[in-house]
C-alpha cells in the first residue's frame, strides 16, 4: 500500500489539488497523519466545508490517520483569509455549542474514532510573552504582509486588526502543536489558506527542522460564478444540518448543476466508487445528458453521506411526487419528515382568510393572482389530482383532511394544515 502516495494520487484525478508545498509527497509510500481545521463560527458546516472533509475521507481510505480541529481559541478572532472586513465577535457561549455542533457532524462524516480538538485546549494558557518568544521570533513579518488578504486591505489602505494580522501565527502553532503531539506532518485547506498553511510549514521547519507539507484545493465556483455550495443566486447557503437546510434542498441543488458543474463535483464526491466506475458513468451521460444521471447519483451520493440512506430515498420519491410528469409515488409513500421539508405550512385560524390562489402563492407555484386566473382559465390548475375552473375558499380544501397537493402543469406543492 502506498499510503500517502496513493491519497495524493486519487486526490489528484478527483480533482481535489491545487498546490503542494512540496511536490515529494506526491512520491511517499508511506503513512502520514493529515489534519484539517474548521473555525465554529456557525452552528454547522456547510456544503463547501464538505471538500475538505471528503479529500480527508480519501485520506483515510489510504489507511492515513486524519485529526479535525475545531478552533475554539482561532474561533474567537475568525479567520481573515479571503475576508474584506473583519468579522464580528461571536459570543463565548455560541462559540461553544457550535463547537460541540459541528463536532457531532465530523464524527458522523468521518467515524466516531476520528480525533476532534478544540485548539482553545492549548492556547487557553498560553500568555502572551511565551508566544511571541515561542512562536512570533520565527515568523518572518515581511513574509506575513505578502498574504493575499493582508497584502489586498493595507494596499486598498482598509482597516486590518492586530488580532487578524496574527491569525496566521495562530494556525502555524496548530500544525507544530500536532506535529508535536501526533507527529502530523500534512495539513489540508482550500486555496485561501495557502499562506496559513506556509506559515506551519515553515515553523516546523525551523523548529523542529523536519520536513513537513501542506496541500490546498481549488475554491470551487459554478458556471455563473457563485461558490459551491450556494444556492439562489449565491445568496443562500446550504448547510449540513437538517434543521437549518432539508435535504431535499441540498439534493435540488445538485439536480439542478449545470452537466459541467455535476461532473466536477461528482468526481469529488464519489467517493464509494473507483476511477473506472467514475469515469464510465460521466462517459454514459455525456451520451444521453437529458437523463441528468451524473445530476442524480451526486445528489443521492452526497444526501446518503450526510444525511443517511433513508433520506436519500425520501429525497428521490419526493422529486418524482413533486416534478414526474407521471409520478410513480403517491402522498402516502412519503413520510411526516419528508412532506416537512416541502410542504408549506398555514396555521388552522389562517386558513379561514384565504382563496385557493392564496394557498398557490405561498407555495411559489404563481407569482400573482393573475398568474392564477390565468392557468385556471387554461385549465392548468388542479387540487388532489383534479382539475378546478374557479377560485375558492381554502376552507373548502381541508374538509376532514389537513394535506392538500395543489399542481399548476407539471408543478407539484403540499399545502399543510396545523
Amino acid at each position: 500500500m502506498g499510503f500517502i502516495k496513493d491519497a495524493i494520487e486519487e486526490l489528484t484525478w478527483r480533482g481535489f489539488i491545487k498546490d503542494v508545498t512540496d511536490k515529494s509527497i506526491e512520491v511517499k509510500e508511506e503513512k502520514l497523519t493529515v489534519y484539517a481545521g474548521f473555525d465554529p463560527t456557525a452552528p454547522s458546516l456547510h456544503l463547501g466545508n464538505l471538500i475538505p472533509v471528503a479529500a480527508l475521507r480519501v485520506f483515510q481510505k489510504h489507511g492515513n490517520p486524519v485529526i479535525v480541529i475545531v478552533g475554539g481559541a482561532t474561533g474567537r478572532i475568525g479567520d481573515p483569509s479571503g475576508k474584506s472586513k473583519e468579522r464580528p465577535i461571536l459570543p463565548e457561549e455560541d462559540l461553544i455549542r457550535n463547537k460541540e455542533k459541528i463536532e457531532v457532524q465530523i464524527k458522523k462524516l468521518l467515524g466516531k474514532d476520528v480525533p476532534v480538538l478544540d485548539n482553545y485546549e492549548w492556547f487557553k494558557n498560553f500568555g502572551l510573552i511565551d508566544f511571541l518568544r515561542d512562536v512570533g521570533k520565527y515568523v518572518s513579518v515581511n513574509r506575513l504582509v505578502k498574504h493575499t488578504f493582508i497584502n489586498n486591505r493595507l494596499s486598498r489602505e482598509e482597516f486590518l486588526s492586530f488580532a487578524e494580522f496574527t491569525y496566521p501565527l495562530l494556525q502555524a502553532f496548530d500544525f507544530l502543536h500536532l506535529y508535536d503531539r501526533f507527529g502530523c506532518k500534512v495539513q489540508i485547506g482550500g486555496s485561501d489558506q495557502w499562506g496559513n498553511i506556509v506559515e506551519g510549514v515553515e515553523l516546523i521547519q525551523r523548529l523542529r527542522r523536519e520536513k513537513v507539507f501542506g496541500v490546498t484545493f481549488p475554491l470551487l465556483t459554478t458556471e455563473d460564478g457563485h461558490k459551491i455550495g450556494k444556492s439562489e443566486g449565491g445568496k443562500k447557503t446550504l448547510w449540513l444540518d437538517e434543521s437549518m437546510t432539508s435535504p431535499f434542498d441540498a439534493y435540488q441543488y445538485f439536480i439542478r448543476l449545470s452537466d459541467s458543474d455535476a461532473i466536477k463535483l461528482f468526481r469529488l464526491f464519489s467517493l464509494s466508487m473507483v476511477k473506472e466506475e467514475v469515469e464510465n458513468i460521466i462517459e454514459e451521460h455525456r451520451q444521453s445528458p437529458e437523463l441528468r444521471k451524473v445530476q442524480k447519483l451526486l445528489a443521492r451520493e452526497v444526501i446518503t453521506w450526510v444525511h443517511g440512506k433513508e433520506a436519500a430515498v425520501e429525497c428521490e420519491k419526493l422529486s418524482d411526487f413533486l416534478f414526474s410528469k407521471d409520478p410513480k409515488t403517491n402522498l402516502e409513500d412519503i413520510s411526516k419528515r419528508a412532506i416537512s421539508w416541502v410542504a408549506t405550512t398555514v396555521a388552522k385560524d389562517e386558513i379561514k382568510s384565504l382563496q385557493l390562489s392564496d394557498l398557490f402563492m405561498k407555495a411559489n407555484l404563481v407569482k400573482s393572482k393573475n398568474e392564477f386566473r390565468s392557468n385556471l382559465m387554461n385549465k392548468g390548475i388542479r387540487v388532489n389530482g383534479r382539475t378546478v375552473v374557479s377560485d375558492m375558499p381554502a376552507t373548502e380544501l381541508f374538509r376532514n383532511r389537513s394535506v392538500v397537493i395543489i399542481a399548476k402543469g407539471k408543478q407539484r406543492g403540499i399545502v399543510k394544515m396545523e
